[in-house]
Parts: structure tokens; C-alpha cells; sequence
């Protein structure tokens, strides 16, 4: 591209470029914006002011009134807080944006400073090359400035591009900084936001800091418009001076060429050999040249120079024509600027008088918290009060909808009562051995002494059916619970407060102990009449001491108690609640069945002394079962708790006979000889398991049956016994090392008192002594029960 062509181009790239009133238009409407938002504050200070005043008349009248409606203003005032964030981040971006413009119109400058320089130096250049008035080395100066042009463009990209970089690294500066001081104030506002009884001093900070912040920007935009400005001035005076140099120049420059065309003829006129018509031919060359050079030199440069000297003259009267709207907008701007102080002057006496009426709030404040806390104070036993009825009502709501029919108060046979269960059972193809199912009821009786019994042996051979069979067969409430292995406290089994639902949690163990204490004379579904079982199915999943350690120490102080003095449980129903007392009724049964296995827990000796262990024995036999024939024709509850009262035995019977006297006597001597053994394993017996064992000798049905036949009294003590034996007892010697002194003096003695038996009579649990321990990887571990099935077989 020629130096025409640059100067013909460079106008319209300049026109696209020059500076316009739009920086202008965009901060005018900013600062009408900024006034905007200060009217709207200042109108909402002042309907915040008339708020606070019929806030003030409300507290006079109705101080709950008032408390409502602060906090109504609090969600309104944080609210507008969040909608000033808002607004300040638009007013970052729309600052960030006017400072990316100014940095544009500033390379924008020193670009049209630069391509001024470039067209002046070109000019010059031109001059030098037209002096020496040949149309060759006029070629090869173009050929030279476009290289130089090109090169020149090379660097003005490579500075562009610096600029460029440098600047957008200095946005970036600059935006990583005002972001960051953005989220420190947003933060702080936030802060101030939470800070309900600080808001009109947030307010009044947030003012000087805008009334600052508009100062600055005032002067900055001033100081702009007046430097753009003068620069604006220099650089269009220069450039005219330039063009005027430039058209001296060039009228100069043809002068000169007309006179050296002059003193051209004269010479080859004089010139002599040659003939006319040579000098002619010659001539008339040199004169077309010379028209051709002349014509060049008067239409092309002149016309170029003109047309950007109007070009250049209109851009200065548009310059002139801006900055005197620039300075009519300051004008106008300061004007505003006044009134705005004169506003803030306003605001000023606003905000004293505000100061005033804030201590005021202050003062009734004040008092309102004080009459606030005051009716919390009265109506904080009546919401507990009233809290404590609905989360009792969860508890006591029944868990039995349908209760099963009673039937008449009549007096029940307990043997006959116990063959009825095994028919039945039988007919549903489970047959339990009779031995077994005394043992458990025996247990169920004794329940004042050992107040948990647990149903240990094989997998599938009916732990947990016995007591179902026993409650359905039996006229009983059965309630059956899968122990989880999550149970770690009472509230596991029982239910807990849940607060955040403010509800509590019944589960139905807790609803249905609360139903079985229910005087049906009262409430159609109580229980307290009939006789309940509990079921904890595979209770050692867990460790039993962490769902059932109170239970066990209740259930145990109930022993010797009235039905009136009876322990509870202490349900609790959440913080600031008094807890809720469930009776440990004598009408409830508790149940356990465990499996000994990996993924299991052992009894401690606590569960152990307060429970019975009645062991399942192998089968030796699998009994075909064809068909799964459902539960039907349940008992009513025919087994009321007058009758279970009237069956169980709280003293001890073998005192009534001489030889019932005369028997227990052996039995007791017969469990201190194994407790003089077993000192040598470090191990003892308490005084709980032998009154255990006698009371549970004392409530077998056999044992009762004949304690006035001696023979058959005889022959009942020795199979209770047994029973008793391998219940309180075995479990005792659990771990003892089965070799060594541990096993010579205190398991084989004990093993020898077995086999000798009472009278000379052994017992009949000698082989699942041996088994216990040979089978037990050099520790003692009770774990069958083939001395019931010899006997059944």
C-alpha cells in the first residue's frame, strides 16, 4: 500500500475510533443513578423513621403486637441489605467497564499520535525523494516507505499487543483487587446485616462512604474530561500546523520544478549538433514528462491534503462542539452536586433526630425484651406442660388395636393348661419336649427372682416359636422384637425425643408395656388384667448391657415389693421435660433367644445371675414337617394375672413337709460343694443362685403336683434340679481352662459330685458335662442338652 492510499485509509479508521459522548452519556446517567439510589434511601430512612414511630405507639399498646412486627422489618431490612449487595456489584462492573473504555481511548491516543508522527516523517520523505525529480527513484522510495510502512505495522502490532497484555494484566490486577475489597465489604455488610439493633449506624456509614466514593468520582471525571480535553486541543492544532507546513511545502516544491522546466528549455535550446527535429522530439518528450509529473504533482498530493484538512477541521468542530457540552454537563453535574449536599445536610439533622428516636427504640426495646421475657418465663411451664401431653400421648397410644376376647374368672388347671399348649403345637408340627416346656414355664414363674430367660441352642429347633406357641396357644399378649446390632442404650428399644420433629418416638416395646399397665375399666384396650410376653429374638446380637442393664436392676428391686411400690421406668421426653414413669408391672414377661456364634455377644455374669439359660438340644432325629399350617383358633386371654398370681410361688414349699425339708437340704449341701470347687478356678456362686434354684424347684409344676406324695416329690426335685443345675450353674463355669490344676481341682470334682448324684443317684447330665469339656477348645463351654432328648427318647 502507497502513501496515498495509508492517507486516504486512515480517515475512516480514525472517524471509527475518535472519541464520542458516550463516556459522557454513561456517567451522567450513573450519577443520575447514584442520585436515584440516594433519594430512594433517603425516602426510605424516612419511612423507616415513621415505621419506627408506629412501632413506638404499638409498644405503647400491645408489646406482642410490636415483637411481630420487628421482626417482620428485620426480614424487610435484611432484604434491602442483600439488594444493596446487589447493587454495589452492579456499580463494580459498570466502574470496571467506564475504567476498560478509558483504557481503550487511551491506546486509542497513542495510536493516532503515533500514525501523526509516522505521516509527518513521511512527508518529509517524500519531499526528499520528489527534489531529485525522477520517476525511478520516486519508485524505489515507494517501494522503501511500504516496507517501512510494513514494518512499521509489524511494530505497532507487536506494541499493540503489549499494550494489550499489559493492560488486560492490569485489569486483572486491578479487578483481583476490587473483588477482593468487594468481598470484604460484602462481608462486613453481611455482618452488619445480622446486627438487627445496629442497622441506621450501618445506614449512615454506608452514606459517607457513598458520599466519598461520589466526591472521588467527581473529581476523577473533572480532572479527565479537562485532560482529554486539552489533549484533544494540542493534538488538532498540531496536526493543523502540520498541514499547513505540508501545502507550503508542496506550492514550494512546484514553483521550483516550473523553474527548472524554465531554465530545462533555455539550456537545450542553446544546445548545438543536433538537428531540430531531434532536439524537438526530445523536447516534446521531456515536456510530457514533465506535464505528466506536473499533472501528478497538482492533482493527487493537493487533493489528499484538502480533503483531510476538512476532515480534520470537521473532527475539530466536533471536539469543540463535545467539550462544550462536556462543560455544560459539569455545570449542570455541579449543580446537582449541591443540592445533593445540600441533602446530605438534610440528612444529617434526619439522622440526629434519628439518633434520638433509636435511643428511644432503645429504651422501649428494652422494655419489650423485658415483657418478652417475662411471658416466656409465665408460658414456659404451660408449652412444656403441654409439650409433655402430646408426647405421652405416643407413648400410652395403644399398640394392641384389636384386643383378643376375655373369658370368664374361672379357675385353670396348670397341667392341664401346659398339655393343652403341646397339643396344639403338636398338631402345627412342632413338638416340644415336655421337659423343655416346663422348664420355660417354671422359668416364666419364677420371674421375681430371674426376671430374663433366654433360649439358647441349634438354629431351627423353635426358640423362638416356644414362646409364641406359648402366648397364642396359651391366652397371652406376644409381642416379638428383632434385636439390631446398633442397640447401644434403652432409648434403642424403647423410642426417643426427637427434636427436631419435636415428636417422640414410640417404638412398640415402650407402647405396649404402657398398654399392658392399662386398667381396661378405664380404657377398653388396657391390659393389666391379662399376662404378656415380650420377645427379644436374637438379643446377643447387641450387648445386652447397653439396652437392658436397667431393666434387669428394676425388675430385680421389684422383688419383695406391693403391686403399689412396684420401680418404674423413666422414659425421657426431651430437655426441660419430666420424664414419664412406666411401671415394671409383674403382668409382663420377658423372653430372650441366642445364638453362640462369630457374629454374637456373650452374656456377662449381670445378665447370667438375673436370667435363666435353658438350653435346646441337638435332634437326633429331623421331623418331617408336610405342610405349613398357619396359627389358628388363638386363645382368648383365658390366662388372666389373678390366675399366673395364684400359680406362681413366692415362698418356698419344701418348707411345708418334713421330707421336703429334709430334700432341700441335700440340693443346698450338693450346690455348696460345687462352689467350694469351683474357688480353685476363682469363680463363686452368690447367695441369688441358689435361691434361684430353690424357687424354681419350688414353682415346677411336677414339684407341686406331688408335694404331698414323697416318692414322687423325690423323683420332681431331682429333674427340676437337673434343670436348674445346667441352668444357674453351668454358665457359671464358662472359660474355665479344662487342663491343669483349673481342671483337676475344681471341674473334675465338680463332674464327680454329678456322677454321684444325690442318694446315689446320678444325674443324668454327666455326658453333656463331658461334652462341655471336650468340645471346647481347651476351655469349658456348655453347649447341649442330650440328657433331655435320652429322656425323651
Amino acid at each position: 500500500m502507497g502513501i496515498m492510499e495509508k492517507l486516504r485509509s486512515k480517515p475512516a479508521e480514525e472517524d471509527t475510533t475518535s472519541p464520542n459522548n458516550d463516556g459522557l452519556d454513561a456517567r451522567q446517567q450513573e450519577l443520575s443513578a447514584r442520585e436515584k439510589d440516594l433519594s430512594d434511601k433517603l425516602k426510605d430512612y424516612h419511612e423507616r423513621l415513621a415505621a419506627l414511630e408506629a412501632r413506638e405507639a404499638d409498644a405503647r399498646n400491645n408489646f406482642a403486637r410490636l415483637f411481630d412486627t420487628k421482626t417482620e422489618e428485620l426480614n424487610q431490612r435484611e432484604k434491602t441489605c442483600r439488594a444493596d449487595e446487589a447493587a454495589i456489584v452492579s456499580r463494580r462492573s459498570k466502574l470496571d467497564a467506564h475504567e476498560a473504555e478509558l483504557l481503550r481511548r487511551t491506546r486509542e491516543l497513542d495510536d493516532r499520535e503515533a500514525e501523526l508522527t509516522r505521516r509527518e516523517n513521511s512527508v518529509k520523505e517524500s519531499e526528499r525523494s520528489r527534489d531529485e525529480g525522477y520517476t525511478k527513484e520516486l519508485a524505489e522510495h515507494q517501494q522503501a516507505m511500504l516496507a517501512a510502512a510494513q514494518e512499521h505495522e509489524a511494530q505497532a502490532a507487536t506494541r499493540a499487543a503489549a499494550i494489550i497484555s499489559e493492560a488486560e494484566a492490569t485489569t486483572a490486577k486491578l479487578r483481583t483487587e476490587k473483588l477482593s475489597a468487594l468481598e470484604e465489604e460484602l462481608a462486613d455488610l453481611r455482618a452488619k446485616a445480622d446486627e438487627q439493633r445496629s442497622v441506621i449506624d450501618f445506614e449512615k456509614r454506608r452514606l459517607d462512604a457513598r458520599k466519598k466514593a461520589l466526591d472521588d468520582m467527581e473529581a476523577d471525571l473533572e480532572s479527565a474530561i479537562q485532560s482529554r480535553t486539552e489533549n484533544l486541543r494540542n493534538t488538532l492544532e498540531a496536526e493543523r500546523t502540520a498541514l499547513k507546513a505540508e501545502v507550503t511545502s508542496l506550492q514550494q516544491e512546484l514553483a521550483s520544478s516550473e523553474k527548472a522546466n524554465a531554465q530545462y528549455e533555455t539550456l537545450t535550446r542553446k544546445l548545438g549538433g543536433k538537428s531540430p527535429e531531434a532536439v524537438l522530439q526530445e523536447l516534446r518528450g521531456m515536456e510530457d514528462t514533465l506535464k505528466q509529473l506536473r499533472q501528478d504533482l497538482m492533482d493527487r498530493p493537493p487533493e489528499q491534503i484538502r480533503a483531510d484538512l476538512a476532515r480534520l477541521t470537521q473532527e475539530r468542530d466536533d471536539f469543540r462542539a463535545r467539550y462544550e457540552s462536556a462543560q455544560k454537563a459539569i455545570t449542570d453535574r455541579q449543580d446537582e452536586l449541591l443540592q445533593a449536599r445540600e441533602n446530605e445536610a438534610k440528612l444529617a439533622d434526619l439522622e440526629r433526630e434519628a439518633g434520638n428516636l433509636r435511643r428511644a427504640k432503645e429504651s422501649y426495646e428494652r422494655e419489650v425484651n423485658r415483657l418478652t421475657e417475662e411471658l416466656r418465663r409465665l408460658d414456659a411451664a404451660y408449652a412444656q406442660e403441654q409439650d409433655r401431653d402430646e408426647r405421652i400421648a405416643n407413648i400410652t397410644r395403644p399398640y394392641f388395636d384389636e384386643v383378643k376376647p376375655r373369658r370368664d374368672s374361672q379357675p385353670i388347671d396348670e397341667i392341664a393348661w401346659l398339655a393343652e399348649i403341646a397339643r396344639r403345637s403338636e398338631e402345627d408340627g412342632l413338638k416340644f419336649p415336655k421337659r423343655i416346656l416346663y422348664a420355660f414355664h417354671t422359668a416364666m414363674k419364677t420371674a421375681e427372682w430371674s426376671p430374663l430367660t433366654v433360649l439358647a441352642g441349634v438354629s431351627g429347633t423353635g426358640k423362638s416359636e416356644l414362646p409364641r406357641r406359648y402366648a397364642y396357644y396359651g391366652g397371652l399378649n406376644f409381642l416379638p422384637l428383632s434385636v439390631q446390632p446398633n442397640w447401644d442404650s434403652q432409648e434403642s428399644m424403647l423410642g426417643f425425643f426427637n427434636s427436631i420433629d419435636n415428636n417422640f418416638d414410640a417404638q412398640p416395646a415402650l407402647r405396649v408395656l404402657a398398654q399392658t399397665q392399662l386398667d381396661p375399666a378405664v380404657d377398653p384396650k388396657g391390659l393389666r388384667d391379662t399376662m404378656t410376653i415380650i420377645l427379644l429374638d436374637e438379643m446377643n446380637l447387641a450387648h445386652v448391657e447397653l439396652y437392658f442393664a436397667e431393666f434387669l436392676s428394676k425388675l430385680e428391686l421389684r422383688r419383695g415389693e406391693t403391686n403399689k411400690h412396684i420401680p418404674n421406668i423413666e422414659v425421657k421426653l426431651g430437655a426441660g421435660v419430666a420424664p414419664y414413669p412406666i411401671p415394671l408391672g409383674r403382668n409382663v414377661l420377658w423372653v430372650g433367644t441366642m445364638n453362640q456364634d462369630e457374629t454374637t455377644k456373650t452374656l456377662s455374669d449381670k445378665v447370667l445371675d438375673r436370667g435363666i439359660i435353658i438350653n435346646f438340644p441337638r435332634p437326633k432325629k429331623l421331623v418331617r414337617r408336610v405342610s405349613l399350617k398357619p396359627l389358628n383358633n388363638p386363645a382368648d386371654l383365658i390366662l388372666r394375672a389373678e390366675h399366673w398370681m395364684k400359680w406362681r410361688k413366692t415362698s418356698s414349699i419344701f418348707a411345708e413337709t418334713p421330707a421336703g425339708t429334709e430334700q432341700i437340704a441335700k440340693y443346698q449341701a450338693f450346690i455348696e460343694a460345687i462352689n467350694d470347687a469351683m474357688s480353685f478356678a476363682g469363680r463363686a456362686l452368690g447367695h441369688r443362685v441358689w435361691q434361684s434354684i430353690e424357687y424354681y424347684m419350688s414353682n415346677y409344676p411336677d414339684v407341686i403336683a406331688a408335694k404331698d406324695d414323697e416318692d414322687s416329690l423325690r423323683k420332681a426335685m431331682k429333674v427340676s434340679f437337673e434343670d436348674a443345675l445346667v441352668q444357674k450353674v453351668m454358665p457359671k463355669l464358662y472359660g474355665i481352662d479344662t487342663s491343669g490344676t483349673h481342671r483337676e481341682k475344681c471341674l473334675d470334682e465338680i463332674g464327680k459330685l454329678i456322677g454321684e448324684g444325690i442318694d446315689g443317684e446320678p444325674f443324668a447330665i454327666v455326658e453333656d458335662y463331658r461334652r462341655a469339656m471336650e468340645f471346647g477348645y481347651g476351655q469349658f463351654m456348655w453347649n447341649s442338652a442330650e440328657y433331655i432328648t435320652a429322656e425323651n427318647d
